[in-house]
């Protein structure tokens, strides 16, 4: 391949079919058809031979199953080292076992992050919207869902196919499932600090203001993000702001 790089068109392409990765899950090879068919852009480049197509559609044809979302990352990567092979800089094999290496990995950490972060995230912000103004509730959700998603998805990619064959790397730099663990325990703890706050609005004989839960929650994020940076275990963290969380509703909530 005489060119360095993909064409910005053919990314693109491929970015959008990495969305219908699942239309063709099947019980053989999961994601597999699905990971062929975001490859058809690079396919279709006149510096692949027919052989060489036949040869790739066989290889990537093979078992792959991982976080939908974060699926893209190791599509960009493997973009990126298919088109490294053609210029003799990696073998096939070691395609192979980049995609083995991620596709356990990113599919415990997006899972992880998508059903125990972004989702219940979504729907707590759902429930502040219904508590202003109740059939705003559906969209709100999947306005902060997807936006949280379509970011996945997009900066996935194209940091897998900038990175390539260092992509785990250049997670494991950004500590990304330390970021992940934190974030779950904080989105959890908020949620379920919420639910008796939002009991508590109904009852008359205790002060409350949406400007103190509105703080409150503040406070939450900035204390969290200054104890992750410190090192502070979660733990330690969750039993700090339970104790702020309590004393805050025996002062009434007077804000």
């Amino acid at each position: 391949m005489n060119k360095k790089h993909l064409p910005i068109s053919v990314l693109a392409k491929a970015l959008f079919r990495g969305f219908f990765i699942q239309a063709a899950w099947n019980f053989d090879n999961f994601q597999g058809v699905g990971f062929v068919y975001a490859l058809v852009p690079l396919l279709r480049q006149s510096e692949f031979s027919e052989e060489e197509i036949k040869s790739l559609v066989k290889r990537h044809l093979s078992c792959f199953n991982t976080n939908p979302y974060f699926a893209g990352m190791i599509l960009g990567g493997t973009m990126r080292m298919e088109e490294e092979r053609i210029q003799g800089r990696v073998t096939a094999e070691q395609i192979e076992t980049f995609k083995n290496d991620l596709t356990g990995a990113l599919g415990a950490l997006g899972d992880s992050f998508t059903w125990g972060a972004l989702r219940p995230l979504a729907g707590l912000a759902g429930v502040l919207a219904a508590m202003i103004y109740e059939t705003s509730a559906p969209l709100v959700f999947l306005a902060v869902y997807n936006m949280g998603v379509f970011w996945i998805r997009g900066a996935g990619f194209w940091n897998g196919y900038a990175c390539g064959p260092d992509l785990l790397t250049y997670l494991s730099n950004i500590k990304l499932q330390k970021k992940i663990y934190w974030m779950n325990g904080m989105i959890l703890f908020a949620v379920g600090a919420f639910l008796p706050l939002w009991i508590m609005q109904a009852v008359p004989a205790v002060g409350f203001t949406y400007l103190g839960l509105f703080l409150f929650m503040v406070l939450l994020v900035w204390t969290g993000l200054k104890a992750e940076q410190k090192g502070v275990p979660l733990l330690v963290q969750g039993v700090v702001l339970l104790i702020l969380s309590q004393g805050l509703s025996h002062m009434g909530w007077m804000i």
